[in-house]
């Protein structure tokens, strides 16, 4: 414990402002997690400082339970083990909250912290499902719904799925409020699917209704409503090059039939308003400044013969907003269409200005592999998100990075050092005295590049990475807007060498695999390395939520782990490194993608017409190959509708018979590896405080939370008064802007009143 006063406690008479916190000094550390089985729970205990696995610690597990008839919490040793040369200890699992006690030759580690074994694993298990299809998503009463469903069973996390053929399946039709409406009793076919049509209902409640299917208890909802439907559509076109602020801007639109004729004739009333935000305002400057939405433009225009119209407007910047800012100018643009027939449709679009025209960023990859380099992308666009082609020059710098590791604080480092440097550091080795440890401060210690750009004709830049020693790099893109500002955009590259097993310095710890995804058969390799010391990593695979190899690797430099990625590996698999090092502990779960490509179809058109005649008839061919351009026997399902209801329902169909992991299931956990506050305790008398009442009306249980008005007139309908009371609670409750002298009280009416004694 450290205790903190602002005066010497011993022989004080009188009671002083004092604080305290509580704190360990230990080597252990431990880390935690569920292992494979519901029934088990796990713990990793390392050393502290190394991060090498302890053998031979006692380890107590403890159940906490809370008694209500005592209002006590009880604590009782429920297990007792020892590690085992991996650092390992297991425990039973339990229902109740559990507390971890660690000993070794004296060195205790033990917290109040409890642990919930809350979740208990599930296996998988094998269902049937019923994928259903609709020919569209809203229906108008007494229309037919068709629909075709595809009955699966199986694991899909394993890739056990199949079809499930020649099977009775019952569909049921229910309305909006869950009741039967119709049933149908249909058999898939050797695809395991089925088709049917319902009508939908007349006369009865419109909304939400559903079908049902007997397999797998699966359902799929449409809407039955009256609309009536749209016959076109309008759209704001996004601005095109690099528009100047207080200049005219033109936004332009269109007005289509969904037939895809153009709407000719329509009027357009339009109006412009500019709003006001600051994309650059550091969150350290407080609240930004505000600027009020003002309508600056409106009018009327018709649209052309191809269905186009144009809104022009100023541009005018906010005078009032300073440009040093760096403001951007919103204007929303507002368009309403009407036909000849009076419909009417409507757009909205946000055109985007600032006194710098144009947005520019790197896709640079932070990591950059020198044996394997990655383009560094460069994307330059309008504040309206289009491209813009831009001329540049693109400059490479070697940084002066400290040849040192530095750990992150738990704490956000001081604005003035209370300590001197000297101290500082031979007390704290691995934490930053200043700001040195941040990239972005890091001095340039020399151009090792310099080229021109061109987003018009390529975006990348073409760095030599081969060329360069792993280490730390700047590459900075400065270009100019359309109004002649500089526009200069930087990204940090740390570059390392896979084949030679290189890294900059001052990294602890760095994982990565060979190749991000894999195919069954391929050998991939995972790289875990360090260029600060020689240290010990927990290493497992993870696949469908279960561990299936673990172990210890000492990582000297670079350590290659290589694999074969297996067929059972598709849905991708994890590996989970756990490390701890001077006081710090670390968790990952990099990710191996192992796409499903065996259960790809591919679908080409062999002839396709976008554009038809009413009532035309017309032939699609379509060839389908599997995943090597193999033939494949297959059913195919296509359905043709009125794009127009869209805007009321999109109609989606989606099919994922094989998923992927796209998280770890597993993971360590490291404990006791963060900051803790301190209690705080002042033992002052505070002065009592003098409370002051006033006599009050009786609401009679009515609550104050709306205005006496309302309250007035539910008073006066409430039984409980007696009529001759009603005069007198009128006069308590009127509005009074100006109030007369209060008149004096019948002894029948003084119930209404009550004293504070009596509230």
């Amino acid at each position: 414990m450290l205790l903190f006063s602002n005066e010497a406690l011993p022989g004080q008479k009188e009671k002083q402002n004092f604080s305290w916190i509580t704190f360990a000094v230990s080597e252990l550390a431990y880390f935690f997690n569920r292992s494979n089985s519901s029934s088990q729970l796990e713990f990793l205990v390392v050393h502290r400082d190394k991060g090498t696995p302890l053998e031979g610690v006692d380890a107590t597990l403890f159940e906490e339970s809370y008694d209500y008839r005592q209002r006590t919490t009880t604590k009782k040793e429920i297990g007792h083990s020892k590690t085992g040369s991996d650092g390992l200890v297991r425990f039973a699992s339990r229902q109740n909250s559990f507390s971890l006690r660690l000993e070794k030759n004296g060195d205790i580690l033990s917290f109040s912290d409890r642990y919930y074994a809350y979740y208990a694993e599930e296996e998988e298990q094998e269902g049937i499902e019923t994928h259903f299809f609709l020919d569209r998503a809203i229906y108008r009463p007494g229309q037919t719904i068709y629909f075709k469903g595809l009955v699966t069973s199986g694991k899909p996390r394993r890739g056990g799925v199949k079809i499930l053929s020649n099977r009775k399946v019952t569909v049921t039709f229910k309305d909006v409020n869950n009741q039967e409406v119709a049933t149908l009793g249909l058999t898939t076919n050797a695809y395991g699917s089925f088709q049917g049509s319902f009508t939908a209902p007349q006369g009865s409640l419109l909304g939400e209704m559903s079908l049902h299917s007997s397999l797998g208890d699966s359902w799929k909802s449409f809407l039955v409503e009256e609309y009536k439907r749209p016959r076109f559509e309008v759209m704001l076109e996004p601005m095109e090059g690099q528009p100047k602020l207080n200049d005219e801007v033109v936004v332009k639109g269109k007005a289509v039939m969904f037939a895809g004729n153009p709407v000719d004739g329509a009027k357009v009333a339009y109006r412009v308003v500019r709003e006001t935000r600051f994309p650059w305002w550091p969150w350290w400057r407080g609240i930004a400044p505000f600027s009020p939405s003002m309508e600056i433009a409106q009018g009327e225009t018709v649209t052309n013969a191809l269905g186009v119209f144009s809104i022009s407007f100023n541009a005018l910047a906010d005078p009032k907003v300073d440009k040093d800012q760096l403001p951007e100018f919103q204007f929303r643009v507002y368009a309403d269409v009407v036909d000849v027939t009076g419909e009417t449709h409507s757009a909205e679009r946000l055109a985007n200005l600032g006194y710098v025209s144009m947005r520019a960023s790197l896709g640079a990859s932070e990591w950059q592999d020198r044996s394997r380099p990655e383009a560094v992308r460069i994307t330059t666009q309008n504040l309206d998100g289009q491209p813009v082609s831009v001329k540049g020059r693109a400059q490479l710098f070697a940084l002066d990075a400290p040849n040192r590791l530095f750990l992150k604080r738990y704490w956000n480092s001081p604005d003035r050092p209370s300590i001197p440097e000297a101290a500082f550091r031979k007390d704290f080795p691995f934490f930053a005295y200043g700001k040195e440890d941040d990239p972005a401060r890091w001095p340039q210690k020399s151009q090792v590049w310099e080229g021109p750009f061109d987003t018009g004709l390529s975006d990348s830049i073409p760095a030599p990475w081969a060329n360069l020693a792993p280490g730390y790099y700047q590459l900075v893109a400065s270009m100019e807007d359309g109004q002649g500002k500089r526009v200069e955009i930087s990204a940090l590259i740390k570059l390392y060498d896979s084949s030679e097993g290189k890294l900059p310095s001052g990294i602890l710890m760095w994982d990565g695999f060979s190749k991000e995804t894999a195919a069954p058969d391929e050998d991939v390799e995972l790289w875990m390395a360090s260029s600060y010391a020689p240290g010990s990593v927990y290493l497992e695979k993870e696949r469908d939520g279960r561990i299936l190899e673990s172990r210890w690797v000492n990582v000297n430099q670079w350590e290659k782990h290589v694999f074969r990625v297996g067929e059972e590996d598709r849905g991708n698999i994890f590996f989970h490194l756990s490390y701890a090092r001077h006081n710090r502990a670390f968790s990952v779960s990099p990710r191996l993608n192992v796409p499903w490509t065996n259960k790809q179809l591919h679908i080409e058109y062999q002839t396709f017409r976008d554009k038809l005649l009413p009532g035309q008839a017309e032939e699609w061919r379509l060839r389908i190959t599997g995943p090597e351009g193999d033939r494949v026997a297959a059913e195919l399902l296509t359905a043709m509708y009125d794009a127009s209801l869209d805007q009321f329902s999109p109609n989606n169909w989606s099919l994922d018979l094989f998923p992927s992991d796209g998280f770890a299931s597993r993971s360590w956990s490291p404990q006791q590896f963060s900051e803790t506050g301190g209690v705080l305790y002042m033992p002052h008398k505070w002065p009592e405080s003098m409370e002051k009442t006033y006599p009050k009306l009786n609401w009679f249980g009515l609550m104050m939370s709306e205005s006496p008005r309302m309250y007035a007139a539910m008073a006066f309908r409430s039984n409980s008064l007696e009529a001759e009371d009603a005069p007198a609670m009128k006069r308590a409750l009127v509005d009074s802007a100006a109030p007369p002298p209060p008149p004096p009280l019948l002894e029948e009416q003084q119930d209404l009143f009550c004293r504070p004694s009596c509230a």
